[in-house]
């Protein structure tokens, strides 16, 4: 659940989601009616769309691709990425690091060459998270991952995020017991959007590690702030930028945030024409969080 949102930004994914005859006001009572209305029509297109990609992905023919293996930056260490102990010491000392060449450069092929076809994906059905995804899971709902089987490239990635080989890996390296926490596969395309927001579940305790990973497997890098290069921000307006990518192919954004370190907001402004974002989402928690939200 996201939450702090800025009433403008809100204002502007009304009217990308529902049309530029959305009352932006709700004064009285018609105009009340009128934003309930097209806010379900909204809730309704996105349900129509899922519907015909559903079908549409059954009746396509699919053939899933020879599974082939691949390092993570933080598993092959000096393999992969000669700047990992400057980005570790960026992630601890500032609450953010950005990493160029994340995966082995076969990896990130393999997972670019197998990316979902885009009737794999749904729409979020959410107006202040206008974008496509696939593959969601979260570790304590435990839920099945439909369609998967189909791309053993990113069940190979899934399976390994969530191995015990790196969660010790990547804990031994901040410092902190870690648990892998939820997976996403998104496709971002024009006019898409990311309300600049907080996670809610930083309202669950102020005594815990949360990091975020955007793995950014193509984009395009000639607009990558209007690409759906997801950014960290101090306001939740786009206005004053922590870190926002310039290269959208092969890198991945973390950041790290916790109860008591609210200052972190993150999304991505619309997406202009010709962009587009294939993204892989997933997080971290430290282990004590993840343990009290078990009990």
């Amino acid at each position: 659940m996201a939450i702090n949102f800025s009433k403008k930004e809100i204002e502007k994914a009304y009217r990308l989601g529902c049309g530029t005859l959305f009352p932006i006001k709700s004064g009285n009572i018609i105009k009340k009616f009128i934003r309930f209305l097209f806010l379900k029509f909204f809730k309704f297109k996105c349900e129509l769309f899922n519907l015909k990609q559903t079908f549409k992905f059954k009746t396509e023919k699919k053939n899933p691709t020879k599974k082939k293996s691949f390092v993570i930056f933080f598993s092959g260490l000096s393999t992969v990425n000669e700047n990992l102990e400057k980005n570790i010491n960026d992630l601890q000392e500032n609450g953010y690091t950005f990493i160029n060449n994340f995966l082995n450069s076969e990896a990130h092929k393999n997972l670019n060459d197998d990316f979902p076809k885009f009737s794999t994906f749904h729409h979020t059905k959410d107006i202040l998270k206008q974008f496509f995804i696939c593959f969601k899971y979260n570790k304590l709902e435990n839920n099945e991952i439909v369609n998967l089987k189909y791309y053993p490239t990113y069940k190979i990635l899934f399976d390994y995020i969530f191995s015990d080989e790196l969660e010790n890996n990547f804990s031994q390296l901040v410092n902190t017991k870690t648990k892998a926490y939820s997976f996403l596969c998104s496709y971002r395309k024009e006019k898409s959007y990311l309300i600049p927001h907080m996670d809610g579940i930083l309202k669950k305790s102020k005594n815990f590690h949360n990091f975020n990973f955007v793995y950014f497997i193509d984009g395009n890098n000639k607009f990558p702030k209007y690409s759906s290069g997801t950014g960290i921000f101090f306001d939740n307006e786009f206005k004053k930028p922590i870190l926002q990518p310039s290269n959208l192919t092969n890198s991945c954004l973390i950041y790290k945030t916790s109860g008591s370190n609210k200052n972190f907001y993150h999304g991505f402004d619309t997406v202009k024409t010709f962009g587009f974002g294939k993204v892989v989402t997933f997080q971290f928690l430290s282990e004590n969080f993840y343990n009290s939200l078990i009990n």
